[in-house]
């Protein structure tokens, strides 16, 4: 499961955070559980790993998460930030 903080200012989050150690653009990342059954879909733009603060910066994410309720919920951003635990 992802984490997202939104962040609504223009902060240069590079600079802030540290250099990428790596990056993707246009990703699409599936989650499945033990049956096989997809849990989460996420998409976005470009993706960064920030190894000084374990973190990544996503541009346009979109998050789709399948519930075992049968609920889906769909979650989009402009910008995301996701820390790694």
């Amino acid at each position: 499961v992802w984490w997202f903080h939104l962040q609504n200012h223009h902060a240069n989050p590079q600079r802030e955070r540290g250099k990428p150690q790596e990056y993707m653009s246009n990703i699409s990342i599936c989650n499945y559980d033990v049956n096989g059954k997809i849990k989460e879909h996420l998409t976005a733009e470009y993706w960064a790993f920030i190894p000084k603060s374990g973190s990544s910066i996503l541009q346009m994410p979109r998050v789709t998460m399948y519930r075992t309720e049968g609920d889906v919920w769909h979650l989009s951003a402009n910008k995301a930030l996701a820390w790694h635990a």
